[in-house]
């Protein structure tokens, strides 16, 4: 089977860039580029989540990416099983 359509390539084909087209209005003419400010509003909870803790810990993402470089990443497929069913 072959499934072929204008989203289909081989994986060792180049991407093809796309060409920036100018929006067109209703009537096919394009559509100025007016560029007005915009007043935004940012909840507390959006403030807070931006300014809090991340719960990003760059020493564990730099010691699994060694692991990982030297290929001693050791996965225990049981507790990943067991911590999905647990919730946790």
């Amino acid at each position: 089977m072959r499934i072929s359509g204008p989203e289909t390539r081989l994986a060792d084909e180049p991407l093809k860039k796309a060409t920036p087209q100018p929006a067109a209005a209703d009537n096919g003419r394009p559509v100025s580029d007016s560029r007005q400010a915009v007043q935004v509003t940012v909840s507390a909870e959006a403030q807070a989540l931006a300014n809090g803790p991340s719960g990003f810990d760059e020493a564990k993402v730099a010691r699994l990416r060694s692991a990982v470089e030297a290929g001693t990443l050791s996965i225990d497929r049981t507790k990943i099983a067991q911590r999905i069913v647990e919730g946790d």
